[in-house]
């Protein structure tokens, strides 16, 4: 979801694909349909081992372990209708091939930071994602600093930023840490931090 929670983020179509039971398959980056190049790279997000994508009467089976499917096919048409299918659900968008971005895009802030708030709608799904009995990205630096565990995670997905975050110190959550570092940071990487900081038990 944006910051108002008006419009949902793919992000929080990732994580609905690990918390829901019954099929579900969102198709990626439909907000950005305006493209540029001769490769058109899609990503989906899904529940299911596999998927198919379908581009122009193509159909391109993909599996996937992480619920994160990705291809890349030839731009070659102007549009082209892409549409995703898990058992009986299915998504789809039309991308539209153009040789500048719009404004829209173009002035779009690259890095605005990672709000986790657009990653739940419910406190029950919130709980999914930051389960009080194990650590995540809602806890504070001083306390994963001081974990062996957890320090180690952070020395592994965030190596540039390790020793100056040991120097500062400080309660601050780590995902609001992480936002002043926003240029360093895309929302999958965070992701990949709070993941690996999940795996650990308080």
């Amino acid at each position: 979801m944006t910051y108002d929670r008006q419009n949902k983020k793919d992000a929080f179509y990732y994580y609905k694909a690990k918390w829901v039971k019954q099929p579900f398959v969102h198709l990626a980056g439909k907000d950005f349909s305006k493209r540029i190049g001769d490769v058109l790279v899609l990503k989906a997000y899904s529940n299911q081992k596999q998927i198919i994508f379908e581009v122009m009467g193509q159909h391109y089976s993909v599996a996937s372990k992480t619920g994160v499917f990705t291809i890349e096919i030839p731009f070659t048409e102007q549009e082209l209708t892409v549409r995703v299918t898990a058992g009986t659900v299915s998504d789809w968008s039309v991308f539209t091939k153009v040789t500048e971005l719009p404004e829209e895009y173009t002035y779009k802030d690259a890095h605005p930071g990672v709000n986790v708030q657009n990653w739940f709608e419910t406190d029950e799904e919130k709980e999914k994602l930051f389960p009080e009995d194990v650590y995540s990205i809602m806890d504070s630096t001083a306390v994963l600093l001081s974990n062996a565990e957890t320090l180690s995670v952070l020395e592994k997905l965030m190596p540039k930023h390790i020793a100056s975050m040991i120097e500062r110190g400080g309660n601050m959550p780590l995902h609001r840490v992480i936002f002043y570092m926003r240029e360093a940071y895309s929302e999958e990487d965070v992701q990949k931090i709070n993941e690996g900081l999940k795996k650990i038990k308080k």
